[in-house]
This record gives C-alpha cells, structure tokens and sequence, in this order.
C-alpha cells in the first residue's frame, strides 16, 4: 500500500503544511484496534471487515490491476485474457483493489 499512497501523502503534505501526518503499517487486526482505541484518527486498508457497531468504512478508491503471465501460466489458462502488445500476445487476469477509510462512528 505504501506505493500507492506516497505521491497522496507528498501532495496533502505541500498543499496543508500545517497538518502533521504520522503514517504507520500495521496488520489489519491491529488496524481496526488502533481505530477502536482512538490511538489514530482513520486507516486505510483494503480488506473489508466484519460488522463492527464502533467503527464504520468507506471506499475511497478501487484500483484495477492485471498480473501480466505467461500463456502456460495458471491464471491465463483458468482465466484468460488476451492484450494485445503490439505484434505479440500477453495474458493475464485483473484484479480489482478497493482502499477503505476505516473511522470510528
């Protein structure tokens, strides 16, 4: 997640300067109990999570992402998909990625 985020961070830092960000990586469990414990103010994560009464999420953005296999690969046998490249042909399969923002109610 961190690649996807960088230039948003850099972006916010230049146009609010006063706002202090501290960005932390942490696994989901201990996400969602940063959040319930209000030792941060949101996370951002892409697994959706089971109803909690405390907490609620929101989808930011869905990225599309395609993993690019050879033709003897599993996944372009199981699910194929053919992009053209010019004179050749590359397969692969998409994957949709959803960030959420994870607040307490």
């Amino acid at each position: 997640m961190s690649a996807l985020i960088t230039d948003a961070i850099a972006r916010f830092s230049e146009q609010y300067p006063e706002v202090h960000l501290e960005v932390m990586f942490l696994k989901q469990d201990e996400l969602i109990e940063a959040v319930r414990e209000r030792k941060v103010d949101f996370a951002l994560t892409f697994e959706m999570m089971e109803k909690d009464d405390l907490l609620t999420e929101q989808p930011v953005k869905t990225y599309h992402l395609c993993a690019i296999v050879s033709d003897q690969n599993p996944l372009a046998l199981s699910q194929r998909h053919v992009y053209p490249q010019g004179h050749a042909e590359v397969y692969g399969t998409y994957i949709e990625l959803t960030v959420l923002i994870l607040v307490r109610a």
